[in-house]
């Protein structure tokens, strides 16, 4: 298992501590700051997202740029 990004973690992390503050019951927070706090985390996500899978020449890659091989099965009465 390959260790994230440290950007990618730094995202993460953030997500889900906006996540546990918005989930907590009885949190003090002003009406609306929550909403606001998801969403900019949302759009951190959006902006750092990379396509799971792409292509490079002829080569199919990972997020991070390693190669990727595909692999297929068939079931004959599927």
């Amino acid at each position: 298992m390959r260790t994230p990004r440290p950007a990618r973690l730094a995202v993460r992390l953030l997500a889900a501590a906006v996540l546990v503050a918005v989930a907590v019951p009885g949190a003090d927070a002003a009406p609306g700051t929550a909403t606001r706090a998801v969403e900019g985390a949302a759009e951190r996500l959006a902006a750092s997202w990379t396509a799971p899978l792409s292509t490079r020449g002829r080569y199919v890659v990972d997020a991070d740029g390693d190669r990727f091989k595909l692999k297929s099965g068939n079931w004959a009465g599927a």
